[in-house]
């Protein structure tokens, strides 16, 4: 009830920041409008990330003395939303604001649990299922980064017609689809070496991330006078390998979690899921938060970051399950 609350109350005082960067005059029916839109969504986006986060860690292997400490400390960070009330005194928090206080809400969410738990739960946790999944949604989330500011940098230099259109999403859906058959054969044919194939992957990913702007600027005045044959080619050549790392890293994980979990259902439906949000997460915050503050460079700098983040962090983790599954056999 409480969060209910303040997701209606921090909601309508956003929908009246945003209305106050407006200089036109608006009737009370807009402002009502406004008020009530902000309150709704901000009540159901609120209730959302709490109930993701619940179920989380309802599945972290925690006591529930724990979980109840997480509870209380949880529900103080809820009183970072009153950070909107500024608005009162002048202060208008637009879009990009706003979700940097999302973020924030959730990086207190995270300090919260880490603060809740024991040492030998924290230590459980990161081998956890859960822990996997947000080191998956992240990955998702650089991946939807790139996939904007490469889109963007490719209209800049070609047009946005249809034809710039196709070639960017053909280009991924092509990537995506023969990284995912590779990634699933190097899982059978190299089983043991799944967490060196994915830590490979992100590597690679973040490695060309960094570089990608300045390559794709040098592909697209190389080609600006070409045929559209021609400069689909040269943005396939260019973009194909990065695209298809990160189609692989989804079936190498899946089929290491396979041979540990012996549940591809569990494994597969989970980590999609979570990857899937990680990109829908991006969208908004590429076009409204990182655009607007840093730019496409730093966007994709980011995203890089993330990559080899993930990719470091989940190869500790496939090698820690790897070898508790071992203690646990000689035992």
């Amino acid at each position: 009830m409480v969060l209910i609350v303040t997701g209606i109350l921090a909601g309508g005082a956003a929908g009246m920041d945003c209305l106050a960067a407006n200089d036109r005059l608006l009737s009370i029916g807009i402002l009502a409008a406004s008020v009530a839109v902000g309150s709704v969504g901000f009540a159901a986006a609120l209730l959302g990330i709490h109930w993701l986060t619940h179920i989380l860690v309802m599945r972290m292997p925690m006591s529930d003395r724990t979980r109840e400490r997480f509870a209380d400390y949880d529900a103080l960070t809820s009183a970072v939303w009153l950070v909107l009330f500024s608005g009162a005194y002048g202060v208008q928090f637009i879009m990009p604001l706003i979700a940097c206080v999302i973020v924030a809400w959730i990086a207190l969410k995270a300090i919260s649990l880490y603060m809740a738990a024991s040492k030998s739960e924290r230590a459980a946790s990161f081998s956890s299922l859960p822990w996997l999944s947000f080191l998956f949604l992240i990955s998702g989330f650089a991946a939807l980064i790139y996939q904007i500011v490469w889109q963007r940098e490719l209209f800049a230099a070609f047009g946005v017609n249809i034809e710039s259109i196709t070639i960017v999403v053909s280009l991924f859906m092509f990537g995506l689809g023969v990284g995912s058959v590779v990634g699933g054969w190097m899982s059978k044919r190299f089983p043991e070496s799944a967490p060196w194939l994915f830590l490979i992957s992100e590597l690679g990913i973040g490695a060309f991330g960094v570089v990608s702007l300045p390559l794709i600027a040098i592909v697209s005045n190389a080609t600006i006078d070409g045929s559209i044959a021609v400069t689909a080619l040269a943005i396939y050549g260019l973009l194909c390998m990065p695209t298809m790392l990160m189609g692989a890293t989804l079936p190498i994980l899946v089929g290491h979690l396979y041979r540990h979990y012996r549940n591809v259902g569990r494994s597969v439906g989970i980590l999609y899921c979570i990857n899937t949000l990680g990109s829908a997460i991006a969208c908004f915050l590429t076009a409204d938060l990182l655009f607007v503050f840093f730019g496409q460079q730093t966007s994709v700098l980011v995203a890089a970051g993330c990559n080899i983040i993930v990719g470091v962090l989940v190869f500790s983790y496939a090698r820690r399950i790897a070898a508790n599954q071992e203690i646990t056999a000689r035992l």
